[in-house]
């Protein structure tokens, strides 16, 4: 029960706006000043046409009943046709500032606070399913921020002055207009608001089906993934899983809208009644000799604009309710707990990890289970082992990006779970088997290691070197300025060739740490053996780690470590773990045996 009631408080409409509206002002405060100002003068606009047209209708009457000569009428006349063209030329000049000026613009500055909010959560939330579906939601729920606040922007800054002026003003003509009005405005008023907790519920059950069919629209469509599935002939199996979830999506959101249109054609029935009534009274009132032709055709133009505005508010209501619940996602998501720390600074690359343990969110097995390691600052240690041993978890908490369920990580007397992520990671680089392929050329591909898209050519030249990237090749047609992507009239790359640009950017960003996760996978032995022992010159008196399935690699290491199933089971050097015909013996000898 008490659940039930956080998650209403959750889509009240002063709840949504206590919450989204301090982000959207500071997002672009100039331009939501101007945008509300421009409902105000274009209320006060309607209001004044309104004034003009009775003058008119007054001044045709008279001219009709022989008492005006149709002088007296030109300058009414055109007072109307000129007051209409400002009012229409400012109305749009304003809607299109609305929706290519403001909205845009916030939608850009809005995914921003996304971005951010992203870089300062814990990466292991990037494990758990339910988080993807947040982030999912909380995308969504950006242009549903930006549609919400502009619909409660033109509810209190036009409409609702617009109709209390109108209502004023009908009501010394006849005080029953106005309680016509309200009778037909409120019950309309509160069939949008009973839809909110539909369309948060909807939210809520199509975001998952939303997200796989994106995945499953990636892999048929994008050139990452469409060679191998045509190759394998996976296209027909994607199409057919993107059609059911697809079909899914349309059945759940479809269940939703009849509800929500029902309610919506009786509201409407309802206001289309009052209208009729109203109306009806009009009529009633001119026959009865209560109010003048003049009056009844102002009111009559007034009546149709006051149940038009009254429309628009229950249009926008109904954007309201739509967007609450998305709204809500957005702003849920704006306040998960976030990764802090103390700020401190590396005293060396030491690396000690002392009774760690760690498992990936909803999985009972542990990763890594009561794992001690000391990693002596200047020291190379190479990570060896079968998949699934932990080589890549033991790496992501000894770089801080996952912190340990048990025991604790220092890098250079730093406990991980105590420091800011950017405290442990200053002074430490990395390069990784799944590595980016950023689309940008080759100087910012290597330059953005170290947070800057302008780096110094000397010292890219120098980490192209060392990592074997030919930049003045005819692989690299403008040497560092070739980009790195052909749909943007670049070059394509090969796998190894994409992983010595990775390794060229790990090398150049400064450094006493770096880690080597994989980073030669796709590049040939012989190639792979030039690199790390040009690496084992360059990592001297730097701490290293190398996480390698070639073992034949791992002999420039001062020491080996071996995994299975999370834990160390041998350390050493080569000869030493060759001599113990151990674990680690086996796999070299296995290995061994294809190059014999």
């Amino acid at each position: 029960m008490k659940k039930n009631k956080e998650n209403k408080k959750k889509l009240g409409l002063f709840y949504v706006l206590k919450n989204i509206f301090p982000t959207i002002f500071k997002a672009n405060p100039a331009a939501f000043i101007v945008m509300a100002l421009g409902f105000v003068v274009s209320a006060s606009g309607a209001t004044v046409i309104m004034h003009l047209n009775r003058n008119l209708y007054d001044k045709v009457a008279s001219l009709i009943g022989g008492n005006a000569a149709f002088a007296a009428v030109l300058p009414a006349l055109l007072a109307v046709v000129g007051g209409k063209i400002v009012l229409d030329l400012f109305r749009t000049g304003q809607f299109m500032f609305i929706d290519l000026g403001y909205f845009e613009s916030n939608a850009v500055k809005l995914r921003s606070t996304i971005h951010k909010k992203l870089g300062r959560i814990d990466p292991i939330l990037y494990e758990d399913k339910d988080f993807n579906d947040t982030v999912e939601k909380a995308d969504q729920g950006v242009y549903a921020a930006l549609g919400y606040l502009n619909s409660v922007t033109s509810i209190v800054f036009y409409c609702i002055p617009y109709l209390l002026i109108m209502s004023w003003y009908l009501f010394t003509i006849k005080p029953i207009f106005v309680v016509m009005i309200v009778l037909i405005f409120v019950p309309a008023f509160l069939v949008k608001l009973s839809q909110i907790k539909v369309h948060a519920h909807m939210e809520d059950t199509v975001a998952p089906y939303r997200r796989a069919m994106n995945y499953y629209e990636d892999v048929l469509t994008k050139p990452k993934h469409f060679k191998e599935t045509r190759i394998l002939g996976a296209g027909l199996f994607f199409r057919t899983l993107y059609e059911t979830v697809q079909a899914i999506f349309i059945k759940t959101e479809w269940k939703v809208i009849r509800k929500v249109k029902l309610t919506f054609f009786y509201g409407r029935l309802v206001t289309l009644l009052g209208y009729v009534g109203v109306l009806w009274l009009l009529v009633d009132s001119l026959l009865a000799g209560e109010i003048s032709v003049g009056a009844f055709a102002a009111v009559f133009t007034s009546i149709e604009s006051v149940f038009w505005t009254v429309s628009q508010i229950a249009d926008e209501s109904s954007g309201l309710v739509e967007n609450a619940g998305r709204v809500s996602n957005y702003i849920e998501f704006l306040k998960l707990e976030e990764r802090g720390g103390e700020v401190g600074e590396i005293a060396d690359g030491e690396i000690v990890l002392q009774n760690v343990s760690f498992s990936y969110p909803g999985r009972e097995e542990k990763a890594l289970d009561n794992l001690s390691l000391r990693i002596k600052s200047g020291e190379t240690v190479a990570i060896v082992g079968a998949n699934g041993a932990g080589k890549s978890t033991l790496v992501r908490l000894m770089s801080g990006i996952y912190l340990p369920n048990e025991g604790s990580v220092t890098v250079g007397g730093l406990d991980t779970a105590k420091y800011t992520p950017s405290s442990i990671r200053e002074r430490m680089s990395a390069v990784f088997q799944k590595f980016n392929r950023y689309k940008l050329p080759l100087r910012e591909n290597i330059a953005i290691s170290q947070g800057k898209l302008q780096g110094d050519d000397g010292r890219i030249t120098a980490a192209c070197a060392d990592a074997g990237v030919e930049y003045s090749s005819e692989v690299y047609p403008k040497g560092l300025d070739t980009m790195l992507a052909k749909e943007y009239d670049g070059i394509e790359l090969s796998g190894g060739q994409w992983q010595r640009v990775a390794i060229a950017r790990g090398l150049y960003r400064n450094h006493d740490i770096i880690m080597l996760d994989e980073p030669t996978a796709a590049i040939d032995p012989l190639e792979e053996s030039r690199l790390y022992s040009g690496f084992a010159e360059l990592s001297k008196g730097k701490t290293s780690v190398l996480v390698t399935h070639r073992l034949g690699s791992a002999r420039i290491a001062d020491r080996i470590v071996v995994m299975e199933k999370g834990r160390i089971v041998e350390s050493g050097t080569h000869d030493e773990l060759i001599k113990a015909k151990g674990a680690y013996a086996e796999m070299f000898d296995s290995q061994a045996k294809w190059y014999a």
